[in-house]
C-alpha cells in the first residue's frame, strides 16, 4: 500500500474547508501563515491574494501529500505555517477597502470541476505543485475577476495576468535539491489526475498571511471583513 493511501493520519491535516451550506470567516485573529510562497512567483512583502479553496475530498487528497512529504522530512513548511491547499487567482500590492471586493467576488460562478493532472517544480524558490487542467471555465473565471478588478483600478501582480496566468496549487516548499526526484516519486501515489471542484474564495493579506474573508463560490452566503458581524 502506498504512502499516500495509508499514511494520512501521520501528522495533524489542517480541518476540511466549509461547507458551501455554511458561511467561514476569519477575522482580525484569522490564521497566520507566515512565509508562504506560491508555486512560481515567490510572493512579494505586503499586499493581497485571491484564492479559490476546494472540497474537502480534493483538498483531502492534497493534504495526504503534504503529509507523506512531511513524514520524510522532505517539506514541512506548509504543515507548520497552517496554510490551506489553494489556487490563487490574483495578487496586488493594494487592494483599497477590501469590503468593496464582495460584490464582485460573491459573483463568481461556483462550484467550478477542477482536475490536477500534472506535477511540476520551480526552482526558485524550490518547490513542487500541482497544475490543474487549464479549462476554459478556468481560465474565464480568472478573466473575468482581473477585468473587474482592472475597472475598480486594481491591477495583478507579475504572473497572475491574464496573458501570463498559469494556475497551480503548492504541494511542497523549500524542497532539498538532493530530494526533488524522491519527492517527485511520492506525488507519483497520488494517481494524477485528481478531480474535484473549487467552492470558496478568499481574501487573504501578507506578510504575515492574515485570512480577510471567505465564502462559497456562487456568493449564497454573506460575508464579513475583519471579523466584523
Amino acid at each position: 500500500m502506498s504512502d499516500l493511501s495509508s499514511s494520512s493520519s501521520q501528522l495533524p491535516q489542517n480541518p476540511p474547508p466549509p461547507s458551501t451550506n455554511n458561511h467561514h470567516q476569519e477575522g482580525g485573529g484569522g490564521r497566520e501563515r507566515e512565509g508562504e510562497r506560491e508555486a512560481e512567483v515567490e510572493v512579494e512583502e505586503g499586499g493581497y491574494a485571491i484564492e479559490l479553496y476546494f472540497d474537502p475530498s480534493l483538498e483531502n487528497q492534497i493534504l495526504k501529500a503534504w503529509n507523506v512529504l512531511a513524514r520524510r522530512q522532505i517539506s514541512t513548511r506548509l504543515i507548520s505555517i497552517s496554510s490551506r491547499p489553494h489556487i490563487t487567482l490574483l495578487s496586488s500590492r493594494s487592494l483599497g477597502d477590501p469590503s468593496r471586493l464582495l460584490p464582485l467576488l460573491r459573483s463568481l460562478p461556483g462550484p467550478l470541476p477542477l482536475s490536477l493532472a500534472s506535477v511540476g517544480a520551480s526552482s526558485s524558490p524550490s518547490s513542487l505543485f500541482l497544475s490543474p487542467v487549464p479549462t476554459a471555465a478556468l481560465l474565464a473565471l480568472h478573466a473575468q475577476l482581473c477585468d473587474a478588478l482592472r475597472r475598480e483600478g486594481v491591477e495583478a501582480g507579475e504572473g497572475y495576468r491574464v496573458d501570463g496566468w498559469m494556475p497551480n496549487v503548492l504541494v511542497a516548499d523549500d524542497v532539498p535539491r538532493g530530494r526533488m526526484a524522491e519527492a517527485f516519486t511520492i506525488l507519483k501515489d497520488l494517481r494524477l489526475p485528481v478531480s474535484g471542484y473549487a467552492v470558496e474564495v478568499g481574501l487573504v493579506e501578507f506578510s504575515p498571511v492574515r485570512e480577510v474573508f471567505s465564502f462559497p463560490l456562487g456568493g449564497s452566503a454573506s460575508a464579513s471583513v475583519g471579523g466584523d458581524a
